[in-house]
């Protein structure tokens, strides 16, 4: 990983050890910035130089400045000048950081990179919730907290963005999803996101990557968080940090209730929802050792949700009304990283996941004569790879393997033979790199090429099996005639295997073998960064991607959902963003707008109307935004998410769609301090105007709400 050897331990005898802080995204030397170890503090000279005294060997050191991201590290004394990079801090909204880009020269991708704080953890309830409002991804919510929350980018399905947790894969082996509102955000500390994927690390797909970070807490403190909002949230979070020289983590416990009912709008009148309530308990653990070459980390969690089910509350339909779901889930990773040197670095990780999913349906009204459903989830997977980097190349070589199992399948409505079990095996193998092939050129201050190849290869119990090949080639283009700007273009081609579900459910219904999605695509990305009256951010992107056998689930003839192949699709648009940080820090805004056109290019016969239509839940237009204040003490701000009609039917009948909307939060929080301790309290309202929406039909969204919470920290 980029950052371990700036906490790698070295043994020295050196009285004082100097540094220099640069920025990462231009090189420049960063002056004023504060240092802080223990009871020394200072500042960086105008060449962005500091000075740490012997004391400070083996110690954590924080850096902040007011246009960057904090910064902390282990300082380890040599005998020569360490480099600090700072990430600029470009926005923030509700105190989330992003950045439009990874700041990375390294990296053709367009990139989001989210950094998680405390103000954070108090303002969202669900990782799903802070990134529909602080990323232009689209989210799909089914509405409240126990409401499932799938992302989707550039108008392809959640089944096509990669999502990793702490560099495994999570997206879910039955529906190729992931639901971000299962992890605690207590939990995370970071979150990037990837437009085509990881081009470094083979990850190639249209929907891109989603990696989330939760083991980087170098800190010592206690923080306990309460929650309490109007649709029946109780929540208590005990956290403990801690950090020394060689070892540093935390020690996790969230213990929440809802019964999730809130207000919702079907025609004149308002109804309250009923039979959404969800109960949590949420146990986890994380622990960094480290050494002089290595860097070793472990996290495990274990977590025990239950949650009704709403039916289609919308049109008042009872069934499901007495039904609930029961997950308990325990995961374990860990994973090392070995540098041998500057630049060559090894690392390997390996995670289990087990599963147990309960459906109790009491009235029997989903699995028709069953009064419940049991089905069991276990894997086993590895990441393993070699990495070189030197000042001009940087390669990468891996292979990943991942067991998946899944038991206790059932049989629904069809009396065709189908399996109740199913084991997979996934092999993938990719190799990449990053070369620089012109430098301090009058033109730019760097070119560099990115090409990247994986295969992977499929193997099921079933006697299935099948290998796919994708690959990426992009380009960089840095500091353009000497202007803060970078031009990057990736042109892609990706495969997706079908998913358990939708090999399942067509062969259930007597459908043709379900064919992977093949995809290919390129788009073309610039960003800039002024400085004037404060930091300013601009960013763009082109893209256009044709798809082939795309999987879409159609209503089948006794009104259940099957999956079967578009021919054809496309998918193009323009992503545009502009972020401002006044050098005070008083003022942060953000604004993103989105346009996508997602459309059919395959038609059955003359008389198929979904020809040239957008599909299903793809709104043409998104646009979002915020403004907040902040100083030591207090912060307070707006947002808002607005967007276009959608549609639900294919054809794109107006009389079956989801209607546009604009809906604003605001927030307020106000800290103060005594001793050892820091106390917080925050206050968000949300959809202020109480705007009648939905975003996926039968799931109605909540109208005006509030959430109340206070934070209790104490530094040891």
């Amino acid at each position: 990983m980029k950052f371990f050897f700036l906490i790698l331990i070295f043994s020295t005898t050196v009285i004082s050890q100097n540094y220099i802080v640069i920025d990462s995204s231009t090189a420049i030397p960063v002056s004023d910035a504060i240092i802080k170890s223990g009871s020394y503090s200072g500042f960086s000279s105008q060449d962005g130089k500091f000075t740490l005294p012997a004391e400070a060997n083996n110690t954590f050191v924080l850096i902040s400045h007011l246009a960057f991201t904090e910064k902390s590290f282990l300082a380890t004394f040599k005998n020569s000048l360490d480099t600090i990079f700072l990430l600029p801090k470009t926005v923030a909204v509700s105190e989330v950081e992003i950045t439009g880009s990874q700041n990375n020269s390294n990296s053709s991708v367009s990139a989001e990179l989210i950094d998680i704080n405390s103000e954070t953890e108090m303002f969202y309830s669900s990782i799903g919730d802070l990134i529909k409002q602080s990323s232009s991804l689209n989210v799909k919510d089914y509405g409240g907290l126990s409401g499932i929350k799938i992302v989707s980018s550039r108008g392809m399905g959640g089944e096509n963005t990669i999502v990793l947790f702490n560099e495994m894969r999570v997206n879910d082996m039955r529906t190729g999803v992931f639901d971000f509102s299962s992890l605690s955000l207590f939990d995370v500390d970071k979150i990037e996101i990837l437009k085509t994927g990881d081009e470094q690390y083979g990850y190639i797909s249209p929907g891109g990557l989603i990696k989330i970070s939760g083991d980087n807490f170098a800190k010592n403190d206690i923080n306990t968080n309460l929650k309490y909002s109007s649709d029946g949230l109780r929540s208590l979070n005990i956290k403990k940090n801690f950090a020394t020289t060689t070892i540093s983590g935390f020690a996790n416990f969230e213990r929440a209730y809802s019964s999730n009912r809130f207000d919702y709008k079907f025609g004149n009148s308002v109804f309250e929802r009923e039979n959404a309530y969800f109960s949590k308990t949420y146990i986890s653990a994380n622990l960094n050792f480290l050494t002089e070459k290595n860097v070793t980390k472990i996290y495990s969690n274990y977590k025990n949700m239950t949650s009704g089910i709403p039916g289609f509350v919308v049109v008042n339909n009872q069934n499901s009304g007495f039904a609930f779901s029961e997950n308990k889930s325990f995961l374990f990773s860990a994973g090392n990283e070995y540098c041998g040197g500057d630049e060559f670095s090894f690392y390997n990780a390996f995670s289990l996941n087990y599963q147990e999913n309960n459906l109790d349906d009491i009235s029997r009204d989903i699995f028709l004569g069953d009064l419940s459903d049991f089905t069991l989830f276990r894997s086993f997977s590895t990441v393993n790879r070699v990495k070189y980097k030197s000042s001009q190349t940087t390669a990468v070589i891996g292979y990943d393997f991942d067991y998946s199992g899944l038991s206790g399948i059932k049989r629904l409505l069809s009396s065709q033979k189908t399996p109740t079990e199913l084991d997979r095996r996934l092999h993938r193998i990719y190799l990449s790199g990053a070369f620089t092939v012109i430098r301090n050129s009058g033109f730019s201050s760097s070119i560099s090429l990115h090409p990247a190849i994986s295969f992977e290869y499929e193997d099921e119990s079933t006697g299935e099996s099948k290998g796919v090949t994708s690959f990426n080639a992009g380009v960089v283009i840095d500091s353009i005639l000497n202007f803060p700007a970078k031009l990057t273009s990736n042109y892609f081609s990706a495969k997706r295997q079908p998913t358990f579900n939708e090999k399942y459910y067509s062969a259930v219904f007597g459908q043709s073998i379900i064919k992977g999605e093949n995809y290919s695509g390129f788009d073309i990305n610039f960003e800039a960064k002024l400085q004037f009256f404060g930091l300013h951010q601009f960013k763009t992107s082109y893209f256009n991607t044709l798809g082939e056998n795309k999987i879409i689930w159609v209503p089948a003839s006794i009104a259940f959902q099957v999956p079967r192949n578009l021919k054809e699709m496309t998918a193009s648009g323009i992503e545009t963003a502009y972020y401002y940080y006044s050098n005070s820090g008083l003022i942060n805004l953000t604004f993103i707008y989105n346009y996508t056109k997602t459309e059919n290019r395959s038609a059955v016969s003359s008389n198929d109307f979904s020809y040239g239509k957008m599909l299903l839940y793809s709104p043409e237009h998104i646009i979002k935004g915020s403004l907040f204040t902040t100083s030591e003490q207090a912060k307070a701000g707006i947002s808002m998410i607005g967007s276009s009609e959608s549609f639900y039917t294919a054809d794109n009948d107006p009389l079956y769609s989801l209607k546009s909307y604009v809906i604003f939060d605001a927030f307020a929080s106000y800290k103060f301090s005594f001793k050892n301790f820091d106390i917080t309290t925050g206050v968000t309202v949300y959809n202020i105007f109480n705007t009648e929406y939905l975003i996926i039909q039968s799931f109605p969204m909540p109208l005006r709400s509030w959430h109340l919470s206070i934070s209790l920290t104490f530094k040891d």
